[in-house]
């Protein structure tokens, strides 16, 4: 392990004031690590609670200084002063406002090289090389080639990436033939997909695609051909502001299918604008990144906080370019808590207004147990964990009606903690005075709401009629007629959708009685 140290002078009319430090393991620049070592970093100097914009560089020339021209942007990620867990980029592991991000970095194995890591706040910036050198005693290796089709690329990142809960990332670079290699110290046995990653990633070549997009390997062996093919894609671009009109820099603006596949990625520039380049169909665009939100509300294309509500853009092949998809996006308080008993498919969770039934304003899937952290607008509402693969569903304090005890987000910036969810523990049931079911037509949301297998759809008509409740897909193609005859009003109607013969991926169902017809969106999640 290393240590990286420089500091920053920062010349002012009449003093010299210290700016920002970058130690990593308490050595100076030009330490050297294997690529297997854990990468440690500690920036200090910095105002309590800042947000630093972090660059790493393959210094090609090793001359310890960044150009452009002749050395390889890696990556680029923020960090922010005191946030911890629950991040896409690496935390502050003490989770403290204190001036000072303190990083561990495990299971990332970079390529052979010399860096520069570059942090910049505001005006100030402190930056250090360091020496990474081959891996000792590697278990498997993956190689091939990444070209267009005029021949070869050179310097473009490749990535392994594990599918365990501790996700382990390793890269590899091409040279001037082309050619990568990426060496593992992963046991037998284990799964990774390789792709060539865009967005942080590689940004010589945006406005190109991989093909293909990614590839899935388990190791037994060494792999060799796994090659990639750039070509130009067809571009989404937009901007991304905040509510007073200011641009945001380094949002994650992620694009896919809503039936699940490639994840397209791009990051916006000091305008606030991004570059995506995808084939054509159908897309999801989401701004800012599902664990790191930076204090923003995880925001989808039109302005809409729930994946499966959100509107979709469909990319047709005589589009070239796909402009003015933009966000603005809002700042919000935190609502985080610890999940246990989840089991392995995961879970999500709704917040709605409270005591107001029907779509939720925010919701967000989690892989696994444990803290989590979740970003909304200020607000009084209720809180629902379901767990996926199951009919495992309640609201917060172990509450088995809506709307459970109400959870307060009372300003932006605020943080409301212990919001704790037992999938094990027992259930309370409320008991509910009856009341009349009015004579209206009127369709719920289904729940649960994303759901695997099936999930209940509830409806009041406001005559009697011949009624219609039918499932279609993206495309607009029926797949399932779940009522077709005639009903009453005045009291609640159920149907049950089963969707486990079906595709992962957004459905819309659609309720018809008389002249008047309703319209939603469900998610099934395998």
């Amino acid at each position: 392990m290393i240590v990286l140290t420089l500091c920053v002078l920062l010349v002012g009319s009449n003093s010299l004031q210290a700016g920002i430090v970058i130690t990593v393991d308490g050595q100076v620049s030009g330490a050297s690590l294997s690529q297997s070592d854990t990468l440690n970093w500690i920036i200090t100097g910095l105002s309590s609670g800042a947000t630093v914009t972090n660059q790493l560089w393959i210094d090609l020339d090793s001359n310890g200084i960044v150009d452009p021209a002749s050395d390889v942007f890696f990556v680029s990620f923020s960090q922010t002063d005191g946030v911890s867990g629950g991040d896409g980029a690496p935390s502050d592991i003490d989770g403290i406002a204190n001036g000072t991000i303190t990083t561990i970095l495990p299971g990332l194995s970079f390529p052979v090289g010399h860096y520069i890591l570059k942090s910049t706040t505001g005006t100030d910036s402190a930056s250090a090389t360091f020496i990474i050198t081959a891996m000792i005693s590697p278990t498997y290796s993956i190689s091939g080639s990444v070209s267009e089709p005029t021949g070869p690329v050179q310097n473009i990142v490749v990535r392994a990436q594990t599918f365990s809960e501790n996700k382990s990332e390793y890269y590899g670079l091409t040279d001037a033939t082309g050619i990568y290699t990426i060496a593992t110290n992963l046991a037998f046995g284990t799964v990774v997909k390789v792709a060539v990653p865009t967005g942080d990633f590689n940004s010589s070549i945006n406005g190109y695609v991989a093909t293909p997009s990614e590839d899935t390997l388990t190791l037994t062996t060494n792999f060799t051909g796994i090659d990639f093919v750039l070509t130009a894609g067809k571009i989404i671009t937009g901007y991304v502001n905040d509510t007073t009109g200011n641009p945001l820099v380094n949002i994650n603006v992620s694009i896919y299918p809503p039936n699940g596949g490639t994840n397209y990625n791009g990051t916006t520039d000091a305008a606030g604008k991004y570059i995506v380049a995808v084939p054509t169909g159908l897309y999801i665009v989401q701004f800012g990144n599902q664990d790191q939100t930076n204090g923003y509300v995880l925001t989808f294309y039109n302005q809409r906080y729930v994946q499966w509500l959100c509107d979709t853009i469909h990319i047709i092949s005589s589009t070239d370019t796909l402009k003015d998809i933009n966000a603005v996006l809002r700042k919000g308080g935190v609502i985080t808590g610890t999940v246990t008993n989840a089991g392995s498919n995961g879970w999500n969770i709704s917040v709605f207004q409270y005591g107001v039934s029907g779509n939720p304003s925010f919701a967000k899937w989690f892989e696994d147990s444990g803290i989590y952290y979740f970003t909304v607008l200020p607000g009084t509402y209720s809180i629902q964990f379901n767990k996926n693969g199951s009919s495992d569903q309640f609201y917060y304090n172990q509450i088995g009606v809506f709307p459970g005890t109400a959870v307060t987000v009372n300003a932006i910036g605020d943080t409301v903690k212990n919001i704790d969810a037992d999938f094990n523990a027992a259930i309370t049931e409320v008991v509910q005075s009856k009341s009349t079911t009015p004579k209206e037509f009127a369709l719920n949301q289904n729940y649960p709401n994303p759901f695997n297998p099936s999930t209940t759809i509830t409806f009041t008509l406001a005559e009697d009629s011949y009624v219609s409740l039918k499932i279609f897909d993206m495309l607009g193609r029926e797949v399932a007629t779940l009522v077709d005859q005639n009903l009453k009003a005045g009291e609640p109607h159920s149907a049950v959708f089963n969707a486990s013969k079906l595709s992962s991926g957004l459905y819309f169902y659609r309720l018809e009685s008389g002249k008047q017809t309703q319209v939603k969106k469900l998610m099934f999640l395998k």
